[in-house]
């Protein structure tokens, strides 16, 4: 049995986003067969009762690490680019974190460190251990050029601030796994950005995120003329494809007596006014039983325009057996057929069409619904995600300080 420590921004639990989802369930997988211990920034939910029965779930002991203080250095504004930013303008607090860490991994004798997020890999530095895996999750190279792809440039100043930003995201990724026993990312296009930029390309992996089939029952088609959306409102991908929806699909469909339930938390001022002003669209809020709303609702739309990874929520509403209509990017990292397991869509005709499609043929949902569930029971689960990153640990390899 080996002592993983788990390294992360924040608390692995409760789930808040795409990041605690995979960090949580990859962890809680690797405590069946290990011993997982985790240390984390403190943030504003550490001291509640879900979090730490969640934690104590999974992880044998957790620490919060120092919370950073003091003046940052001005010297930041003559390293723009700069991609370790606490160890170059905050170096005693980076200096705190890291002793901190190597009283952790000497103490409880750890064999082996996750690292969950590159931001977190500078923490790491100098500190011996047997193996050091890496998990990027998603390229912020991949998903910052999309983003600026799509989105308009307001002002010089902005063209800058991002240019910098992705300059430091390429530094940071640039040859980063000759510094691990193993580095992971969750889509192979975000494998393929990586592999770009890195001479030891065999140490680089793919490992999806899952769902929990044992919990996520397939559930039966509801006959309501209705689509739903869910995720974190909040973040951009989510956000841009819930407009892209709302200017293009939504005045196709709207007077075919058809509901656009929108779910999740933290939804921008935009959102809620056209929520109000259309009597079709339903802003829920968060659900808790997200399974049995869902029931209700026959299709699941996925119009992403932006972003990079796996959409968790098309392996959740595979899942549940829904019928999905996505862009070819809301797919890219799932291993489905269109036609087979979902309907694609990338223009708002195509994507009304789909509905108006699916809404009259019932039997069409559940023959998607059926192949989309069986295609994530095979290869979309947790506990099959769990098993590709054990392996990593346990890969007889050269050892990194």
């Amino acid at each position: 049995m080996t002592k993983i420590l788990v390294l992360d921004r924040q608390s692995p639990f409760p789930v808040q986003c795409g990041h605690t989802l995979r960090v949580f369930h990859l962890s809680r997988e690797l405590s069946k067969r290990h011993t997982c211990f985790a240390a984390f920034f403190p943030g504003q939910h550490v001291n509640s009762k879900l979090d730490n029965s969640g934690l104590n779930e999974v992880f044998a002991k957790t620490w919060h690490l120092s919370a950073m203080d003091g003046k940052v250095s001005w010297k930041r504004f003559l390293y723009p680019l700069e991609c370790h930013l606490a160890k170059r303008f905050n170096p005693e607090f980076w200096k705190r974190v890291r002793k901190e860490i190597y009283s952790i991994v000497i103490k409880e004798k750890i064999d082996a460190v996750l690292i969950c997020g590159i931001g977190m890999a500078q923490y790491l530095e100098g500190i011996s251990v047997g193996r050091k895996i890496l998990d990027i999750c998603d390229s912020s190279v991949l998903t910052r050029e999309r983003r600026f792809g799509l989105e308009p440039m307001a002002s010089t100043g902005a063209w800058l601030r991002r240019n910098i930003y992705l300059c430091r995201a390429k530094r940071a990724e640039h040859n980063v796994s000759d510094k691990f026993d193993a580095v992971t990312v969750v889509s192979p296009a975000d494998l393929h950005c990586l592999l770009q930029r890195n001479r030891n390309k065999d140490n680089i992996y793919l490992v999806p995120n899952g769902v929990d089939m044992p919990y996520q029952k397939g559930i039966g088609i509801s006959q309501e003329r209705a689509v739903i959306f869910w995720g974190v409102l909040s973040f951009s991908p989510n956000s841009t494809a819930i407009r892209f929806f709302l200017e293009h699909v939504w005045p196709l469909i709207k007077e075919q007596d058809i509901r656009w339930y929108i779910v999740g938390k933290n939804p921008p001022t935009w959102l809620q006014q056209a929520a109000h002003e259309h009597k079709g669209i339903e802003l829920t809020g968060f659900v808790d039983d997200l399974p049995g709303f869902a029931a209700s609702v026959p299709i699941m739309v996925n119009p992403m325009q932006i972003g990079s990874g796996i959409k968790n929520k098309v392996l959740e509403a595979f899942a549940l057996q829904r019928a999905v209509i996505s862009t070819t990017l809301g797919m890219e990292a799932i291993q489905a057929q269109p036609g087979v397991h979902y309907l694609r869509a990338e223009t708002g005709p195509e994507f009304a069409e789909a509905i108006i499609k699916l809404l009259d043929n019932p039997e069409l949902c559940i023959e998607l619904g059926t192949a989309a569930r069986k295609l994530v029971a095979e290869h979309y689960t947790w506990e099959k995600a769990g098993q590709t990153l054990e392996a990593l640990f346990r890969i007889p390899d050269k050892k990194f300080t």
